[in-house]
């Protein structure tokens, strides 16, 4: 566990040096994070669409709205939030992109100046200005969509609470710290490689569990299929912001010391 903590620490500080004053590059973290969201639920509500087309009955839980909504205006509202979904994932990329640059711009008329990490090489900093900001954005989309579980799903909840820690824990472990050249595991998997099969193995716990669930009618299909959605999206959140931490330990230097 001390290297565990140990990591997380120089990940803190670096993320502390770049956000900590900006709110430029906070709100293009979060906008990314947003980005990814509107891009799930753009693909869901189709899918969702399409099955209360086929079913013709109203889903169960419009009952437990505080306001009365037909079968036929559930429907119409929901379509309409198809292309209101798109473009509200296109939108919030362009200002992510719109902000991050000119917080890099600012930041380089400052003279690169960093007080929290220790980075002579301006060529690094720029890149670790890149990556953290994608890893920050994969933390803050990772926690709304563990929020959206918990609200949906909590047994959901703790349990993919446990993998995104069993995860972290094993490549700090055995790939963060690896050179680029080292092969990780039984197979001698690539870095990366590791990485992208490990979590998706998770998403297949995570549907077994579902399914579980709605054979024994804990929750319904809507509900579930939401929930693999949010499930896919944050393993694949997971791999993108362990793939940043692979460039983020390499850009800082900390190879040798864990």
């Amino acid at each position: 566990m001390r290297a565990f903590f140990q990591h997380f620490s120089h990940i803190g500080k670096a993320l502390r040096e770049f956000s900590g004053n900006s709110q430029f590059y906070q709100l293009s973290c979060f906008l990314l994070a947003i980005s990814r969201l509107l891009q799930v639920v753009s693909f869901f509500l189709p899918l969702k669409i399409l099955i209360m087309l086929s079913s013709k009955q109203p889903p169960s839980y419009l009952e437990y709205l505080p306001i009365e909504i037909t079968y036929d205006t559930a429907l119409t509202l929901l379509i309409l939030m198809v292309p209101t979904a798109y473009c509200g994932y296109m939108i919030a990329g362009v200002f992510h992109r719109f902000f991050i640059d000119r917080d890099l711009a600012k930041w380089k008329e400052s003279g690169y100046k960093t007080t929290l990490i220790n980075v002579k090489s301006k060529a690094k900093l720029v890149k670790l200005h890149a990556h953290l900001s994608k890893a920050l954005s994969e933390i803050i989309l990772v926690v709304m969509s563990l929020l959206l579980v918990l609200v949906i799903d909590f047994p959901m909840f703790v349990v993919v609470c446990i993998m995104l820690f069993l995860n972290l824990k094993v490549f700090v472990a055995k790939v963060f710290y690896k050179s680029d050249q080292g092969r990780v595991g039984v197979f001698r998997l690539h870095r990366r490689q590791y990485i992208e099969y490990f979590t998706s193995m998770n998403f297949v716990i995570v549907f077994m569990l579902l399914a579980a669930q709605v054979s024994y009618s804990y929750i319904g299909i809507f509900e579930a299929l939401f929930v693999i959605l949010l499930s896919r999206m944050m393993f694949q959140s997971m791999q993108r912001f362990s793939v940043e931490n692979l460039y983020i330990v390499h850009h800082l230097g900390f190879e040798q010391k864990l």
